[in-house]
Parts: C-alpha cells; structure tokens; sequence
C-alpha cells in the first residue's frame, strides 16, 4: 500500500551527499536473507537462542508476515526475555537491518538489538501495531560479526510478533539525532528546579539526559531580554533577564558539550517569542533603523543581521562549541522582522536569510543552515515557501519543521510520507525541530495546557503513551526513504511545573501594588519529567533507539561516613594513561561521556576538611560504569529538649561552614546526629523549631574520624496552640476546610480540619489574630480579636459552617423570543462536566446545590438551532446566578459547505477562472466540513466574487460566519453582507490554520446578498469553507422581562429574582471611547502598536453592537481600550524635504497606495494555533 504524493515529485538521478549526514541508498532487493538463519521462522525457533523468562517466546504458526509463521512473545506473567542470533563472516562497513514487528504496547521496554559488532547496544523500540508494521535498525561492523535479537520486558498479558529480518549494507553511515530544547534549563535550576533520574537521584539533568541517550540539543537565543525590552504586541509581558540570551546560550552550550551533544542554535532575531503571527525587530534594531526610509531600513536590517549571527557563531566557536546546525529565525513561514522580512516582501526575506546564511559560513562551513516553517503537514505551506526560496535564491542546508499531532492534525503514520516526498521535493535533510505529546491530559491546576489533546493520535495522554508515541515516530524517522528526516528535538522536556516558571514574566500593575511573576506554565503535561521532576518513562524512547556504541559512561559519586553527598569535591581520574580533572556538582556528582574502554580506571577525591578517597573501576563500551567513594569527616551527635525537660522532635540542627549548609533534625526522642562536616575549630552549631526561641553551641571542635558528643540544646517555649473542630449545621463533621490565623504582628498560619472535623495549629507566636474557616459550599466563618499568649493551650467549642451552595435558574428562547422546551443544558467547571438537565414545556431550568465559585460555564443546545454558551459564570452562596439561553435559528443557504464539488447555489463573478471548489482530501484532508472548500488562487492578479442571494428574512440580527483559512496579502479580501443599499463588510484576516470568522449585522430587507469580494495579486490564495448564516435576534426586551417574571417557581421562600436584566448593560462610557479611538490619526503611530489598538476596538464595535452584552464585558472592553491607547507608541519620521506629508484621520483610509496597504495589513496568528510562545 502507498499514499499518492502531496507533492510534484522532483525525478533525479543524480547521487545526493548531505554535508556530513549521508543518505541511505540500499534497495530492498539488496537485503541479505541467508546470512541469518531461519530468518523468517519457518521452522520454528532454530537458529536463535532464547534467555530469560524463555516459556515467554512462542513459535507461532498461524501468523506472520510474508507467511504464516512468527516469533512471538507473551505471558500470563511479567516477564523479560531475549530472543537472539549471532551473524558471522560479515564484511566490516555500515548495516541496515529490517524486521517486521507487531505489538499491542504496554510494555516497559521493547526494542530489536544488535550486538558485538565492535561496539554494542545498537537499538530501535517497537512502536504499537495490531499489524506487522517495518522496523529498522542501524550500525557499523568493525569486527565482521553481529549479534541480532529482540528484547522485551512486559507486563502480563503484553503481545509482540518478529518476522522477515533482513540485513543489508549501507553505503552511508546514518546517525538518527534526537534529543530536546534545553534553554530553559538554568532558569529552572536557579528557581530551585531539581530533576531525578529513573531511580529517584535528584542529579544535574544533562546527566540524566546524556545517560538516557540524548545526543542532540536545541538552544534558542534572543537578542535582548528583561523588562526593559519587553514585547510590543503583549506589553503585559516580557522575558526574564539573564535567560534566553547570549551569555546564556554560551553557558548551555558548554554544557551540552561535555555530554557529547551536537547542537542545534535558534536565532530568534527578536526580544519577545517569535511565530507565525509575531515577527518582532529587536528593540536595540528599531533604533538603528529609525527615520530610516524601507530601502534603507532594509540593507540596514540585513547588516545587523549579518554581524549579530557572526558575532553569536564566533562567541560560539571560541569557546569550542560550534553548533552542528543554526536556524535563522523560528516558524519563520511568513517571515522575520515584521514588517521589513514578511513573505509579502520575499526578496527582503531573501536578502536577510542570505546574510544570516553567510555570517555562519565564514565562521564554521560544517555548520548546517536550517529554515524553520510550523504546522508539518500542510503542503500548501511549505510548498509555497521553499518554492520561493529557490525562486528568490535563498541559500539553506536544512528543512526544519514543528510536528504536533495535536497541531498539525497528522498521525505519524500520515506525516512521515509527507516528509519523504517534502525531502525528494527539495532534495533536503528534514530535521523535526519541535515535538510535543502530553503525558497528562491536564495541567497540575485541571486546565489544559498547549496541547488541548494529542490530535488524531491514538496513544493516551499517558506516561505510556507519551512513550508509546515516541517509540512509534522514532522508528517512522528511521525507516524514512532515503534517511530524508535526520532527527528530531523534542519541545521543552524540561519545562516542569515548579513556582516562579512560565511561559514568560508579566507585569504587575502599580494600581493594584501587585509584583511583577511569572506567566503559567502551558506545558508541564508534555515533558519528559512529572509535575515534580521525576524522569517519565519517555526517556526510555531516547535511550532504546540508537545506533550502538563504542565508547562508556562514568557517573561517580561523592558521599562523607554519613552518607551525605559532599560538593566541589576535587575528582582525578585516570584512564588509559591520561588524567581528567573533575569537581562534584551540587549534588555530589561527576559525569563523563565517550570514555573509551579501560579495564582499570583509577579514581581519587580529595577537599580540604575531608579525608582523601581512592576507586578503581572499569569503562564497559556501552555502559554507565558507576561508583561511589566515601571520604573522611566528622560527626556531631547530641540531643534537644524544651525548657520542662520533654525531648522535642523535628528541630533543625545546622551550622554554616564556608557558606554551605549542614542541617539534620532530630528524631522523636529528641536526639540527632549531624555528620559528614569536614575538620575544623570554633564551629557555631544552631537548633532552631518554630514556637520555640533559638538556641546555639560555640566553639565546637571537628576532627575527622571523631564523633563530637553531648552537643545539646534546650528551647525555651514562645508560642502557644489552637485546636478546634468544625461541623455543619447537622453536627457532622466537615472535613478539609481550611483555618487561616492572620495576626496583626504579620505572622500568618494555616492548617485543615481532618476526617473528623478537628484540627489544631501549633507554635502560633503571641499577639491579636483573625481567625477565618472557609471552603467551598460553606459559609466563611470569621473569628476577631483571637488573644494568643506563649505556652497557651486554647480550644475552641465546636465551629458550625453553614452549607452556601448556589443555584443556576435560566430561561432558553429562539431568536424570536419564544421559549423552547427540551432543550439540552450543560453544566461545566474547568471542563469536567457537572450537571445536566433539560428545559421544562415553559422553557426553564434550575440547578440546585452548585458549588460557589468562578468560571462556570452553561451549554444550550437543541436539535434545528445555533448551540449557545455563556462562559465565566459566577455562583454564590445562597443566591441564584441567572441567565438566558438564546439559541439562533439557521438560515439555509445553497451548497455551503461546498460539497457538490462545484459552485452550484453561488453565482461567480471572476475573469480568471481564479475560484472553484477544492477537493482537500487529496491533499491536507483538512475540510472544516466534508470534503471540498471553495479555493481562491491564481497566478496573475485577479478579481472575484462568489456570492448568493437569500430570501425569507425577517427583521432582526444575524450572523454571518465562515471557516477561512488565507495566505493574505491581498488588496481586498472581505466577507459581506448587502441589505438593500447598505453594505456589511468583515476583512478577512491572514490565517496558519483554519479559522472560524463571523460577523453580526441587523438586517431590514426581506432578500439580502452575502458572499465574498476579492482584489488580489498573484500568488494570494484563501480557502473558504461551513458557510452559515444564522438569525440571532428581534428581542423585545421589556416583554421578555415580562415573561421570566411570571414564571412562579422563581419566587421562593429565600429569593427574589432582582435582575434578568444582565443584557441592559450601560454602553453610553463604551460609545464615547470608541468615538475618541476613531478620532486617533493612527497613521503617527508605529504599525505594531496600532495594531494592537484597532483589534480592541473591533471587538469593543462588537460589544457596542450586541445588545446582549453583560456590564462586566463593557466595562473589560472600555479597560482594554484605554491600555491600548496608552501603549500607543509614536513614529519619529523624518521626511525628504521635497516630500508632501498630507494628513489622514481615518483608520484603515482604502486610498492609500499600495505599499501602505502592506503596512496596514497586520500578520494575525490563527486564533486555534499556539496561545503562546508557539
């Protein structure tokens, strides 16, 4: 079976070489079959020997691949097993072995091997497939022989089938990169980040990464950060200083290197996140290029470039780190310094990607260039791109691509095709230079992170269907034809959820007081360590596929007699006659890679205060060798007690030696034992215990080897104890309230009742306390002027809470007012499903006993008519939350979602034949609804328009919506709606993906028009696709108040309905703002900042508009207005002095040139793609 090609294929017979890559070049017909007896076991399991749980390998004869026999692995039990060969007599060179697997996943490791080929440890893992699926596996014969087999460790019940192994030469050697983006990595560190290996080690994560098969790193660089140069499209934002930047990427590089790991640098040629829709100019290069006219700015743009990329490549190269690749820009498929490097204007994007291309070449030739386009997959997108590469003679190595599947909508069994026939296309290396899958459907906080889900994979968001995932696209990469895609880097493996981490920093506001902190964390569901920086058994994908090994791994350890990990300790060790000089990190570690084989390594530690220690072990090719070595300290034992001679437990005892801390706490007798303190005179030794006074012991005395003994502590009592219970108002007990005690000394304690309603705070310090009992469904309780006295013992009576459970009451009505009965209602919190319910025959609905709280949100749908949502809803205690479920009617239109495969129902206006209805099944399959879309596109400059005329309209509202997805760029390019004389018109913006856009107009006439209206140049395109026209409203308000009103069950013994007004919102501030932005001549002010101001004020003209907008979203819209206004940022021109500079009040003025036009044409980013810095 084969898929039919996305691309016009490019026939060549030319031999291709990728710089140092090498391109597989075997043919099947070449595969050696003989050589490996019973290849396909046809004759049960001869030929191979099996170890291990060995009842757990079975001959099967009723299925495989090119017959009907099989080696297949299952147990009732868990089980290990290897089933394995060895191959003699085999010309030294490069090998390609193929073998067909089939497995139904679960299992904890499962790959094919080889073995004693002059290295080992050669591995592919088994991707997940109820069908033989090719597996392949590579590596280097240096001693005429190789052991081939298939290993797994499963879990009872776990199935896997091997058939068919082949081997065969390979003219080329291939090494498969793979590995992740680590810039984040010190700012995780010095927040306090810890990561643990497999084991449970808290170690430095390059380690752990190195050991579990990472050889490849991404590094991206920014060219200023800090709140100084923050983000002119996201002004509330702005990247940490010290991180992302240079002097950070230098300090990453250098460590990636130590571990052996080739390295792949992002440029991202801005001060803020980079993407498809956000392209901005470095803030110190907007200064450069001021006043300057376009040419001007753009040869000047060219030339920082050229010098900044030439400055981060030598800084690289001196230091010995030159990367392996460079990418000049990230997602760069509508180009790099808006507006100057947009795609619309590809010759300046030629100019400045030629200048980066050449800036790497003079420092370093081997190192790759590589462009960076999103959303692998769509054909349209890179096709157009790269065609204009080689139109515009755009100098680059490397197609490098972001594949999500929650993203691109690609299973891996669909992209890997594509990328074969992008690879012969182009005849380029392809390099995934981000991947993303979540391990956990959710966030620590319950939201979803970037990755709503996985897209159309079918894999669990899972640790092991992350892992199942990785094994599945790992093997796809490398049975690639013609090893098109070289390797793959994984999106922020590192980005664990830890406090003072984010996505980016945002500014607190002076009006509030409130700190600058960081962003949230959109994806710590989908790294390659849990929510607390445990290694997920994903790393396991790194470390099964590989092409073998000639070399070892050291990991040492350094601990004191108490087994205490002792720091910057001095490390010699001596291998093959040659010394390497190492300290312990801070957590006691040492580290080394590429090692080659030794039987003796030697291995000495000394720091001053210790005792020297000595090891000796060995380096195994293809193996972590580990040690431990134990140096000599001291050690101080004694106990503590409280001033009545009771022993206290968990007092912290330490001391402070050369700034580094040695803590221990004592046990329930009040004893402690603090070891592994290096030699030394006049120590200071601190008990410390909160409610209790410090306490101290001088002049301590350490010798190495001696237990210092009967260092002892007495604390004296300053605080006293609370405890209470609390129970509902039928006296039973609630459990997990919490108990907040804020004293007006500043000191603060808290504390949650157990299963039987008590609970108790101990070591609150004297003073005035309020003491607060809250959660949700209750009451808050409030206790005032609590006095707290040292050694008190106060108990509180037993505290009642009072249930606040809140309710929803609504009302569904149509478009006309009229209610609807059975109409389906959801309830919904942070997208876990709460209560359902139907609409009674007037149209209501109540929910009883709704937990208080924000962000609810009600769902109305019935079958006929627009579903409704209200989003954001608050509850409150003891009250009724309201709301009115309006559904819209649909309108019928002719053929709207184009799939006649024609136009029919539209009548077409268009010269060029530049509109038809598109089949998108035989490309990106990506319809919004069906099969085909109505596709705008030629290559001459053309002018169309596609519409209809619908008739049967009554007065009211309407929306008007559609699925667009544009390249943009054109003249004019508007979805419209013709009533009468009048004209509705929405510009369609530019797109990365499909987008739904909608417009609401109020409509007088009986027939209206509505379609789409075209002025294009050459080259633009647009699909269009789920066309809908929807009737919203002819609301009467006064009567529809009328009508809630006599619904009688809204009267109750505790409630009286008071509002049912909530669309009466006060727009009379709203209208006066949105008179004084349009009176703004927006032509002084810099594109982006403009930008910014007229996309808030088409949504405020949207909410002026509807006269169903609550208070709360005038009174956002009139705040987002004035912060647009005030960000408003002013352009320093410097005019010719033969120019005429004419005045233009209007926003968007259509007579202006076209280059003007260029200008006011914003690049918007797909409001479905990333939400942030994707």
């Amino acid at each position: 079976m084969g898929k039919k090609s996305s691309f016009n294929r490019v026939i060549s017979t030319a031999v291709v070489t990728m710089f140092s890559l090498g391109m597989y070049t075997v043919s099947p017909e070449s595969a050696e079959k003989d050589v490996i007896t019973n290849y396909s076991f046809k004759s049960s399991l001869d030929g191979w020997t099996v170890k291990g749980n060995t009842n757990a390998a079975n001959w099967k004869n009723s299925w495989g691949y090119d017959d009907s026999a099989s080696l297949g692995y299952w147990s009732s039990d868990n089980y290990e097993v290897w089933t394995e060969q060895t191959i003699t007599g085999l010309e030294n060179g490069y090998y390609r072995v193929e073998v067909y697997t089939a497995s139904g996943g679960g299992q904890e490791e499962h790959y094919i091997y080889a073995n004693d080929f002059g290295g080992t440890g050669a591995k592919t893992s088994i991707p997940v497939s109820d069908d033989f699926r090719k597996v392949v596996l590579n590596f280097e014969v240096t001693n005429n022989q190789v052991t081939l087999g298939f290993y797994s460790k499963g879990n009872a019940g776990n199935w896997s089938n091997y058939d068919c192994i082949t081997i065969a030469n390979d003219e080329n050697k291939y090494t498969f990169l793979k590995g992740g983006d680590l810039t984040m990595v010190n700012w995780l560190e010095d927040e306090g980040a810890v990561f643990y290996d497999e084991e449970g080690e808290a170690r430095d994560v390059f380690h752990i990464l190195a050991e579990n098969g990472f050889n490849f790193v991404r590094l991206r660089t920014h060219n200023d950060v800090g709140r100084e140069h923050g983000s002119i499209t996201n002004p509330d934002y702005y990247l940490p200083d010290g991180y992302q930047n240079t002097e950070d990427l230098l300090d990453l590089a250098l460590r990636s290197k130590e571990m052996g790991m080739q390295i792949e640098v992002t440029l991202n040629y801005s001060d803020w996140w980079p993407n498809a829709g956000t392209q901005e100019i470095p803030s110190s290069w907007r200064s450069e290029i001021e006043g300057l006219n376009e040419e001007e700015s753009v040869a000047k743009l060219e030339e920082l470039i050229y010098d900044y990329t030439k400055d981060i490549m030598r800084k690289l190269a001196d230091q010995g780190t030159t990367p392996e690749f460079i990418s000049l820009g990230n997602e760069m498929q509508n180009g790099i310094l808006y507006p100057y490097g947009s795609t619309v204007n590809f010759e300046n994007l030629a100019k400045f990607l030629n200048a980066g291309y050449r800036a790497v070449k003079e420092v370093s030739t081997n190192t790759a260039v590589a462009v960076h386009l999103d959303m692998a997959g769509n054909t349209n997108k890179y096709v157009t791109f790269l065609d204009n590469c080689e139109k515009y003679n755009v100098n680059y190595d490397v197609i490098g691509s972001s594949y999500y599947p929650f993203w691109t909508k690609k299973t891996v069994e669909e992209i890997i095709p594509w990328f074969n026939d992008l690879g012969e296309k182009y005849q380029k290396p392809i390099l995934i230079l981000e991947t993303g899958y979540n391990w956990n459907p959710t966030k620590p906080d319950g939201y979803p992170g970037q990755l709503a889900d996985n897209g159309p994979e079918s894999h669990q968001s899972s640790p092991q269907g992350q892992k199942e995932f990785l094994d599945e696209l790992f093997n796809g990469i490398r049975t690639s034809e013609k090893n098109w895609i070289i390797g793959d880097l994984y999106w922020d493996p590192v980005m664990i959820d830890h406090e003072g981490i984010g996505w980016a920093m945002e500014r607190g506001q002076a009006e509030d007081g409130s700190e600058d902190k960081a962003g949230s964390n959109v994806v710590s569901n989908t790294t390659l360590f849990d929510f607390d920086g445990y290694a997920l058994r994903a790393l396991k994908s790194f470390r099964d596929n590989t092409e073998g090994y000639t070399t070892g791994m050291l990991s040492g350890t350094v601990v004191g007699t108490g087994g205490n990990k002792i720091t910057n300790a001095n490390v010699v060790i001596e291998i093959n006659g040659e010394k390497y000089i190492r300290k312990t990190d801070k957590y006691g570690n040492f580290f080394m890679v590429n090692l080659s084989p030794c039987n003796e390594v030697k291995i000495s530690v000394s720091k001053n205060g210790y005792g020297d220690a000595q090891a000796i072990t060995e380096i195994k090719i293809g193996e972590v060798s580990k040690v431990k070595l134990e140096v000599g300290s001291g050690k101080i034992i004694g106990k503590v007690i409280d001033n009545k001679g009771n022993a206290l437990e968990g007092v912290k005892v330490y001391s402070i030696l050369d700034g580094a801390e040695f803590s221990t706490f004592t046990s329930d007798d009040g004893s402690y034992t603090l070891s592994d303190i290096p030699e030394g005179k006049g120590y200071t030794i601190y008990a410390t215990k909160e409610g209790y006074a410090d306490a101290t012991c001088e002049d301590i005395d350490i010798v190495n080897g001696i237990v210092t003994k009967d260092v002892n502590f007495t604390l004296l009592v300053n605080s006293a104890s609370l405890s209470g219970r609390v129970i509902d108002e039928d006296g039973k007990a609630v459990v997990d309230t919490t108990i907040s005690l804020e004293g007006h000394n500043g000191f603060k304690y808290t504390a949650n009742s157990k299963e039987d309603g008590s609970f108790e705070i101990s070591y609150v310090n004297e003073g005035n306390y309020t003491m607060t009992i809250s959660k949700a469904g209750y009451e808050t309780f409030v206790m005032k002027d609590l006095m707290v006295k040292a050694e008190e013992v106060i108990s509180i009576e037993d505290i009642i809470l009072n249930k606040a459970f809140g309710k929803i009451i609504g009302v569904a009505v149509d478009s006309n007012n009229n209610r609807l009965s059975d109409v389906e209602i959801s309830i919904s919190l942070k997208n876990e499903e709460k209560f359902n319910t139907i609409t009674d025959e007037n149209g209501y609905f109540v929910v009883d006993e709704v937990i208080d709280g924000d962000g609810y949100t009600v769902s109305a749908k019935k079958d006929g008519y627009g579903d409704n949502k209200i989003i954001d809803l608050q509850v409150l205690p003891s009250k009724a939350s309201e709301v009115i479920m309006r559904l819209s009617s649909k309108i019928s239109i002719n053929n709207g979602d184009f799939d006649l495969g024609n136009l029919d129902g539209w009548t077409v206006i268009d010269e060029n034949n530049s509109a038809s209805a598109q089949d998108r099944s035989k490309g990106d399959n990506d319809a919004p609804s069906g099969k085909y879309a109505l596709s705008l596109w030629n290559d001459k400059p053309y002018i169309a328009k596609v519409s209809q005329e619908v008739a049967g309209i009554i007065d009211g509202k309407y929306e008007l919506s559609a699925y667009v997805y544009n390249g943009g760029n054109q003249n004019k390019a508007n979805m419209y709606i013709k009533d009468g004389e009048n004209i509705a018109e929405f510009e369609l913006p530019k797109t990365t993906y499909w987008t739904k856009v909608s417009m609401e107009v109020w409509i007088k006439n009986e027939t209206i028009e509505i379609g789409f209206d075209f002025d294009a140049k050459s080259g633009c395109w647009v699909l269009i696709d789920s066309v809908q026209l929807n009737f919203i409203t002819a609301i009467d308000y006064e009567n529809l108040e009328k009508t809630i009103k006599e619904y009688e069950t809204l009267i109750e013994e505790n409630y009286t309905p008071n509002s049912w007004n909530i669309f009466k919102a006060n727009k009379e501030v709203l209208s006066a703002k949105i008179e004084e932005v349009k009176s703004i001549d927006l032509s002084k002010y810099t594109e982006e900042s403009s930008i910014v101001l007229k996309d808030e004020l088409y949504k405020a003209l949207n909410i002026e508009a509807d006269e169903n907008a609550m208070q709360e979203a005038v009174d956002k819209a009139i705040l987002k207005l004035d912060e647009a206004i005030k960000s408003l940022v002013e352009k320093i021109i410097e005019p010719d002095v033969d120019d005429e500079i004419e005045d233009d009040d209007s926003i968007g003025d259509s007579s202006k040139d076209e280059e003007d036009d260029k200008d006011q044409n914003p690049v918007i980013e797909d409001t479905k793609k990333k939400s942030y810095y994707k």
